[in-house]
């Protein structure tokens, strides 16, 4: 294993740079996988960044940095503006040692396959698939070798493609179904997968079985930023129903005048009927929020995004 000053990670238009990154380097130091979403929070009323990343075993784990380490990692601006690009692009794992870093790089030889796991298999919907290798010292480019099952015994082979550079080690693609699939790959001396090769990697196999992400619930009422001043405070949400819903998340929070502090007061599940609402009282005069989620059912469906949040407030 070689030491580097630095090191580059390359998708196919985003450049991400680790290079003493101090705390958030070492907070994702071993972490491969794809970024899915990047989210500024508050945790009574001290803002952090919440990023989301899909593992190579299809989970999705979120690890939690301050505004600091976000910027350091170019997922914030300056500004504090989340940098949407960075959704989507990949991030391999590191060790830091000192002021350098080390990569996971192997030495000439077979390449090592790293997502998605072996037989693993991947459930999400676009099929949209991120092939990851550890780079092998003294290879400039790559082959890489995909396949899908048709049918129970047949290969279908899709064109192999070349690329370039030591440390570019990721394809992504559209797989084309739910249905099994292969790949594997071949370095190079050459830049455009010429000269000398290594030995080709085994095949790898996957499966996709794609459960559908349920829609995100509209909300319907109340409207938001509704004042109002009835005793008891009897107060009944209500969202667009959506086909397919197992049950309904709703959650419903207290806040502090100014809403900067806000905390979770009920958290329920809710069969889906004809009305898709909730009725409460809520527990005080002042203001509140809400917001609903869509469950999916085990092996069918998953669950949504949660929607937005929408105030409300309470004069007595």
């Amino acid at each position: 294993m070689r030491k580097l000053p630095f090191v580059f990670v390359f998708t196919i238009a985003v450049l991400l740079t680790f290079c003493q990154l101090g705390a958030a380097q070492n907070v994702l130091a071993d972490v491969t996988g794809i970024i899915q979403s990047v989210t500024i929070m508050k945790d009574h009323g001290k803002p952090y960044v919440e990023v989301e990343i899909l593992l190579a075993d299809e989970s999705v784990q979120a690890y939690k940095l301050s505004l600091k380490e976000a910027r350091e990692l170019n997922l914030l601006t300056e500004k504090g503006v989340v940098e949407e690009s960075k959704v989507g692009t990949i991030l391999q794992a590191e060790a830091v040692t000192g002021t350098e870093t080390t990569t996971n790089d192997t030495p000439w030889g077979t390449p090592v396959l790293v997502s998605p796991a072996a037989s693993g298999y991947l459930y999400h919907f676009p099929r949209t698939t991120t092939l990851v290798w550890r780079p092998v010292i003294g290879a400039n480019s790559y082959k890489v070798e995909r396949a899908y099952l048709s049918g129970t015994t047949t290969w279908s082979y899709y064109s192999a493609v070349c690329v370039a550079g030591f440390y570019n080690t990721h394809y992504t693609f559209d797989f084309v179904g739910d249905q099994k699939g292969a790949w594997k790959v071949t370095g190079y001396t050459g830049g455009n997968c010429t000269g000398g090769a290594t030995p080709t990697s085994a095949w790898r196999y996957f499966y996709y079985k794609t459960i559908p992400i349920l829609t995100t619930p509209v909300l319907v009422g109340p409207a938001a930023s509704s004042l109002f001043d009835h005793y008891p405070r009897t107060l009944t949400l209500s969202w667009k129903m959506i086909h397919g819903v197992g049950s309904y998340r709703v959650e419903v929070y207290y806040c502090n005048a100014d809403k900067t502090v806000c905390n979770l007061w009920r958290d329920v599940v809710v069969s889906p009927d004809l009305n898709a609402s909730y009725t409460f009282d809520f527990v005080g005069a002042q203001p509140g929020k809400w917001r609903v989620t869509s469950k999916g059912t085990p092996g069918v469906s998953q669950d949504s995004a949660a929607s937005a949040f929408r105030y409300f407030t309470f004069t007595r």
